[in-house]
């Protein structure tokens, strides 16, 4: 049978473990690094937030020691109510941007675990669908798990584990609906690895 027709088959009975452990990874991934967007669109804005209470504080401040009716009789400035909130409103922001920011460093450190371990979980199902594979197509010998094992990008370099996957996910998407966003996304991420190579080089946004 076609390779992609025989990795849905193995996702569906010996590799269905394999396959829910991928997908669970795969979408607490996709939960923590939406959290980590949303916590720092948060984090700028408290920041901007603080810049702005910072540069009213300092203004009120300017115009309290040009004008001498504001000291009282020590000559120490006098902190009326309004200079008084925003001081408290400051503290307020400072406190929630530091507990805000500790929180995003614990978000990407648990985003970095969930990468490893979504990576790990590809890996193995792809090894272990290839060893299935020959297991149970191969021992004709035909020679076909040796040509499956050493595809070649547009590189010429042998492919990994993961490049692998990704090409069969890209190859039963196309076969199913080639004008799906799916088979796009898909594809854009397979030429992304393909084109950047096996070298140390590739990249990830997190």
């Amino acid at each position: 049978p076609d390779k992609n027709q025989a990795f849905d088959e193995y996702k569906e009975t010996e590799g269905k473990q394999l396959a829910l452990e991928l997908k669970e990874n795969a979408n607490e991934l996709r939960s923590k690094r939406q959290q980590q967007k949303e916590l720092a669109v948060h984090i700028n804005a408290t920041k901007k937030e603080i810049d702005v209470l910072k540069m009213d504080l300092d203004a009120r401040r300017d115009a309290h020691a040009h004008d001498s009716k504001d000291g009282d009789a020590t000559g120490e400035p006098v902190v009326d109510e309004e200079e008084f909130a925003l001081v408290r409103t400051l503290k307020g922001k400072k406190t929630a941007y530091r507990e805000a920011f500790e929180n995003l460093k614990m978000i990407k450190s648990e985003v970095e675990y969930l990468n490893k371990m979504t990576e790990q979980a590809r890996a193995r199902l792809i090894l272990e669908f290839d060893q299935w594979y020959k297991a149970v197509y191969d021992d004709d010998g035909m020679g076909g798990g040796e040509a499956a094992d050493n595809q070649e990008n547009p590189d010429g370099e042998v492919m990994d584990d993961a490049e692998k996957f990704d090409r069969l996910e890209v190859a039963r998407v196309m076969s199913e609906d080639p004008e799906s966003l799916a088979y796009h996304k898909a594809a854009k991420n397979v030429f992304r690895k393909a084109t950047v190579g096996a070298k140390g080089k590739t990249k990830r946004i997190n």
